[in-house]
């Protein structure tokens, strides 16, 4: 059964989940049977862009996959806020104000580096159990906590018809939604994100990512190696007398190892993501 991932391009309409739903009726209808199948990192459904699909065993990445960066290009109207602060949502507040492009140029700067961000009340974020959009939409009360993001770059590209298009790498976990209500606070006024698309999303980039129709055609060409995820990472090869104990599982101090998390070899497959503890090797997650 396969193991790997596909850089799939979302189109706008569909949910995150909505595509993996579809990419694995195409797996089973392939392979003749059920195989797991998950996205990493949530694309509002209004937005469009890289999404990368982990298959099989690569679905155990999941939690490595908030590490990466991400670049958005995406489209700012100001003068109005909606409650979604997206283009689908209801309007909130007006105003006449809307900034000049130096009064945006002005500001970029304040919005790099580490930042403690307000996500938006419409987000997937869960709360004692729940997302908040549903919390949101039902008329409950509750709050979200700030939580720390990293914001790169942010580049002003250009204004046509009103909305001011700019590209935007971050942190995983940033809110687009929230860097334009901020921004449009900080300029006097409001705002909210008329459109989005993603970019880059880690390894995976808009240049060779396909749509779910392509995968359709042939499953295999499009699936790329678990390994392309992880090629960033420092990689270690466990000596060949130590392989078959680090395969049981069982804990040995070994080293030198690298820091932070590691892909870790065995007999030149890879086994898992390892990190060293108290100079032993920890294999965290096993992909065999």
């Amino acid at each position: 059964m396969p193991d790997g991932f596909f850089n799939v391009i979302k189109p706008t309409g569909m949910t995150s989940s909505d595509v993996v739903v579809k990419i694995r009726g195409i797996l089973k209808r392939h392979y003749g049977e059920k195989i797991k199948v998950g996205h990493l990192g949530t694309l509002d459904p209004g937005g469009a862009g890289v999404l990368p699909v982990a298959v099989g065993r690569a679905t155990r990445l999941f939690d490595y996959a908030g590490q990466t960066v991400k670049k958005y290009r995406a489209g700012f109207k100001f003068g109005v806020e909606t409650d979604t602060l997206d283009s689908y949502g209801k309007i909130t507040k007006t105003t006449d104000k809307i900034p000049t492009i130096q009064e945006i140029l002005h500001i970029l700067p304040s919005f790099m580096g580490k930042i403690a961000q307000m996500p938006p009340v419409y987000s997937s974020i869960s709360i004692a159990g729940k997302r908040a959009y549903d919390l949101a939409r039902a008329g409950k009360e509750f709050v979200i906590e700030a939580r720390e993001v990293e914001i790169f770059s942010v580049e002003f590209l250009y204004e046509k018809d009103g909305i001011f298009v700019f590209d935007i790498t971050c942190s995983g976990g940033t809110y687009i939604r929230s860097v334009v209500r901020d921004m449009a606070y900080a300029l006097g006024t409001v705002g909210y994100m008329s459109f989005i698309i993603r970019l880059r999303s880690g390894k995976f980039a808009m240049e060779n990512a396909v749509t779910p129709d392509e995968i359709q055609t042939d499953p295999e060409r499009h699936m790329l190696p678990t390994e392309y995820f992880l090629s960033d990472y420092p990689r270690y090869d466990v000596p060949e007398i130590l392989s078959e104990k680090v395969i049981n599982g069982v804990k040995i101090k070994i080293g030198p190892l690298p820091d932070g998390f590691f892909t870790v070899y065995v007999r030149g497959s890879l086994l898992g993501i390892g990190i060293g503890r108290d100079g032993c090797l920890e294999v965290k997650t096993r992909l065999i």
